[in-house]
């Protein structure tokens, strides 16, 4: 009986022995060998086992997710690149034209600066206008007469002047229709002097201008004046100056800032005294003259202001 016993004990000291060393050797597997200081030490075994080879694996393997996160930040900027997009229609050329209305508001004197119609190709105000002109009769059936003369106008407003002009009437040529009335003696002689020169002083206005296109290759500005104005009249032979008056209409065509052709129908009408069969009478005579000059401004340029 008691041999048996003794040979249980036996049997169950040695299940606890096998069980310690199990146990063990277990932690020491779970441990990895960490409780034992000298497996460190050991430089071959970290440089052949594939722990150390990992553990640099792992260290690039560590940049990788820092990439992953990088890639995924742009899409973090785009959001803000779609907002400046929607704040750049603000900014667009139709908001910034009220800027200038918004400018004239303030200051209400700018609107005197605003002008609706383009600006004069060619100013006249406080110029001088010197027209050396050519001049033929368009109205006596009996005599075609010629004449050069000139004008000085000053404008002290663009569209107003006042000037001088003489016209000197160099040659009358008589007509086939004096001959043919004397042939068929429908008419009495008379005897009379032709006028040789108009000395007179006029007002212009200019209440017209504008601009047109010359053969679709030049743009030529133009105005359109009027004219009225008083002097005399002389035959030069007989001493005698008659009252006269003239009223006329004309334009210029702009060349340059201080050259334009003038053309200008003006008809010349003063008082005469005339001889027919020794009976002396008085009676108005006209001159419708056409003419055309070259215009020349003193000074040549301007200063376009408002």
């Amino acid at each position: 009986m008691s041999s048996s016993l003794f040979k249980v004990t036996l049997t169950l000291a040695a299940l606890l022995v096998g069980r310690a060393a199990y146990a063990q050797s277990s932690d020491e597997d779970l441990l990895g060998g960490f409780d034992k200081p000298a497996a460190t030490p050991a430089a071959p075994t970290p440089k052949k086992a594939t722990p150390p080879a990992s553990k640099p694996a792992e260290a690039p393997a560590k940049p990788a997710p820092a990439s992953t996160p990088t890639p995924a930040s742009p899409p973090a900027p785009a959001t803000p690149a779609s907002a400046p997009a929607e704040a750049t229609p603000p900014p667009a050329p139709a908001a910034v034209e009220p800027s200038p209305a918004a400018k004239v508001e303030e200051n209400p004197a700018a609107l005197d600066r605003i002008k609706a119609v383009p600006k004069k190709p060619l100013l006249k105000v406080h110029r001088f206008e010197l027209t050396p002109m050519a001049s033929l009769s368009l109205n006596d059936a009996y005599y075609q007469h010629y004449a050069v003369g000139g004008t000085a106008i000053y404008y002290p407003h663009d569209a107003f002047g006042i000037g001088l002009g003489i016209d000197y009437l160099y040659q009358h040529t008589k007509r086939n229709a004096v001959d043919e009335v004397r042939a068929s003696l429908t008419s009495v002689p008379a005897v009379f002097e032709a006028p040789k020169m108009f000395a007179h002083l006029d007002v212009y206005w200019v209440p017209l201008y504008g601009k047109f296109s010359l053969f679709n290759t030049a743009i030529i500005p133009f105005d359109v004046y009027a004219t009225a104005g008083g002097g005399a009249a002389t035959a030069f032979s007989n001493g005698r100056w008659m009252p006269a008056a003239n009223a006329g209409i004309g334009t210029r065509l702009g060349i340059a800032d201080w050259l334009a052709l003038r053309v200008e129908v003006r008809n010349h009408f003063f008082l005469d005294t005339q001889q027919v069969d020794t009976i002396e009478r008085s009676d108005v005579q006209n001159y419708v003259m056409a003419q055309i000059g070259l215009s020349f401004f003193i000074p040549p340029t301007f200063e376009y202001s408002f």
